[in-house]
């Protein structure tokens, strides 16, 4: 690359990055506004739930003191006619009340239910919306970050040259088998296009690789858990969402992944190792069938870590900080249909054609989308469905369609 070339992409850089912070400032300030808000309801809410216990209390020693004349009322008409019908009998007493045991008092008791429920039913989120969408914003923009250097770095072989090579590989019998994550369509454009003049397809597989590993770990209850015991927590999770309150389930799964963590310390570092690893192989695998080789360098793999990191930090605030919703990361499998209500096209602005219409069959995804999904049904519902669900979509993932190849081939 020139001098001049450098110069205006790093210029270009420093102008993206002013304009980043900026929106991060104003970020800043609406999240500001919407702590306090938070905490002022919190406060509004606490304050109901004391006045709700006294007038509780207030009604419950009514209900004591007119039981009691009642009792007495009773009591003296029973004296009434004993001493009628014996008249020669001495009144006798009533037997005095003995208290078995002492008792808490009403109100004192009432609080301590209200607090423990406050604790434990508290909807007050750690993270906003907003800032999980920037969070899985920025995860997507170094995923493609990563693709680009990598591309860049690459030599590729003429098209002869890769197909030897990639039957020499160990262990690949297909094309299509190396990467199954891709899909066979994918892979066979990979496979049989020549990339020397414009290795688009490569940095797009790259993207499609990464962001496919990152979508499989996110979507387990505890990145770097074991497999087994993460399928029954899962199916736990999954059973108290369709069963309990939105707020009972959500607390579950914040006690639950935060025990697991403080349980194994080595956690955390176990799985951002393992999943960059993952993705280096998924890496390379791109690059075998790409016919290039893989490039070695090490500030490629310090991206890949950082990735990874990103991917665990956010399983941890969905899990643990978030208990108004349930924060899903989307990706769109490759055959699937494309629906511009739900994902949209990344290839729009290169060609009319390739706009993207209902019922066109996905190719890859390449950015990960975010949707929430909210328990609104108040009553518990045995059969498990999830028809008192409300999902919102707030990121909606990019993907490449099919028709995309054929208009790059022209």
């Amino acid at each position: 690359m020139k001098l001049a070339d450098r110069y205006k992409a790093l210029e270009k850089s420093l102008h993206e990055m002013q304009e980043t912070l900026r929106a991060k400032d104003k970020e800043i300030e609406t999240l500001k506004k919407e702590r306090d808000r938070l905490i002022a309801e919190r406060d509004q809410e606490r304050e109901k739930n004391r006045s709700r216990s006294k007038s509780r209390t207030r009604d419950s020693r009514a209900a004591k003191r007119e039981g009691h004349d009642r009792e007495e009322m009773s009591g003296h008409s029973r004296n009434r006619e004993v001493s009628r019908s014996k008249r020669h009998t001495k009144k006798t007493e009533d037997p005095p009340s003995f208290q078995l045991a002492p008792r808490m008092p009403v109100d004192a008791e009432e609080a301590a239910r209200a607090c423990s429920q406050d604790v434990f039913l508290t909807k007050t989120d750690s993270w906003s919306g907003a800032q999980i969408i920037q969070a899985v914003d920025d995860l997507n923009s170094e995923i493609t970050q990563f693709a680009a250097s990598a591309t860049e770095s690459c030599v590729f072989a003429r098209r002869v040259q890769a197909r030897l090579a990639l039957v020499k590989v160990a262990g690949i019998g297909t094309q299509e088998e190396s990467a199954p994550w891709l899909g066979t369509a994918f892979s066979r454009i990979l496979a049989t296009h020549d990339h020397g003049q414009d290795p688009m397809w490569v940095q797009l597989a790259l993207q499609a690789s990464v962001a496919t590993c990152c979508a499989r770990s996110l979507s387990l209850f505890c990145v770097g858990f074991p497999s087994k015991l993460d399928a029954l927590l899962t199916r736990i999770l999954g059973y108290l969402h369709s069963t309990e309150p939105q707020a009972t389930s959500a607390k579950w799964r914040s006690l639950t992944h935060r025990s697991v963590r403080m349980l194994y310390p080595g956690l955390e570092e176990y799985a951002v190792t393992e999943l960059a690893n993952t993705m280096m192989r998924w890496s390379h695998t791109v690059f075998t069938l790409s016919g290039s080789t893989s490039p070695m360098d090490p500030a490629l793999s310090g991206r890949l870590r950082r990735i990874a990191e990103a991917v665990f930090n956010i399983a941890r605030i969905t899990r643990e900080d978030v208990l108004s919703t349930t924060f899903e990361v989307m990706l769109v499998d490759s055959g699937d249909s494309f629906e511009k209500a739900t994902m949209t096209n990344k290839m729009k602005e290169f060609d009319a054609e390739s706009s993207g219409r209902s019922g066109d069959k996905v190719l890859c995804t390449t950015e990960l989308g975010l949707r929430c999904i909210t328990r609104k049904s108040k009553s518990v519902e045995l059969q498990g469905d999830r028809g008192g669900d409300e999902s919102r979509i707030l990121l909606p993932p990019r993907v490449v369609l099919d028709s995309a190849v054929e208009a790059f081939d022209r």
